[in-house]
């Protein structure tokens, strides 16, 4: 008598494992935990047709069976990107010297009284990067004198997610004023990027450059730069599956 009263479960079990098969392998989206039987899939294995890894629903989400319970952070870390790996403008490259007082250090030296100095690079958001949130550029300088004046940085990147398509390039600086002292690490922020619409994966390209004549900049010494860096909120350690969180 059991058994017949079971029956009905059972069944509609085995026809939600079905559907979510047949979802998976014409790549439909999987069903949310508010949809219609889904109770039915708790614990049951099956393999996501995308990155071919074998997945497991939690009872709130479809993860990676080796993470089940994926491990979550609150804190912030930083892409950086030093500065002998940026790629110059041969035509408009700042120059490549010794950045502290003594030794043989090297690091790229942006001119006080040349119009342009520019370098380019690009790179991802990393996979604990917390999506939607902002992110933070910025740069750590040093001034190569004690004279005073300040020191405009320039900053124009755009930013998007897999699949987007990339916007006009937005242009941000920062106006920072020399320590009065030689090879002081400084730190220059510019704004925040907006992170509204970013996830894991995306990709920012940038153009980074010091002009001189600008009427914000008034050192008239080379400015080393030592690193650009982008500051970002975490909330996971990686992600569950290969592009997705």
């Amino acid at each position: 008598m059991s058994d017949n009263q079971n029956s009905p479960v059972n069944i509609l079990s085995i026809i939600a494992i079905a559907v979510a098969i047949v979802a998976l392998g014409v790549g439909a989206v999987l069903p949310q935990a508010s949809d219609l039987l889904l109770s039915g899939l708790h614990d049951v294995e099956i393999t996501d047709a995308t990155s071919n890894q074998m997945l497991i629903y939690n009872g709130t989400a479809w993860v990676n069976q080796n993470q089940t319970e994926p491990f979550t952070v609150d804190g912030w870390e930083d892409i950086n990107f030093p500065s002998l790996s940026l790629s110059k403008n041969p035509s408009l490259s700042p120059g490549q010297g010794v950045i502290l007082s003594s030794g043989s250090i090297q690091g790229l030296l942006f001119a006080g009284t040349v119009a342009v100095n520019e370098v380019f690079s690009g790179g991802e958001i990393l996979h604990g990067y917390k999506e939607g949130s902002d992110l933070y550029p910025h740069v750590h300088w040093v001034a190569t004198s004690s004279d005073v004046g300040n020191v405009t940085w320039f900053l124009e990147y755009s930013v998007t997610s897999v699949g987007d398509v990339y916007s006009a390039p937005l242009l941000v600086n920062v106006t920072q004023a020399a320590t009065e002292a030689a090879w002081v690490h400084s730190l220059a922020a510019f704004p925040a990027i907006n992170g509204s619409d970013l996830t894991i994966g995306s990709q920012i390209v940038f153009r980074l450059y010091r002009n001189a004549t600008a009427p914000t900049d008034t050192y008239e010494f080379d400015a080393g730069l030592l690193s650009f860096g982008i500051h970002y909120q975490l909330d996971s350690v990686g992600s569950s599956l290969k592009s997705s969180k």
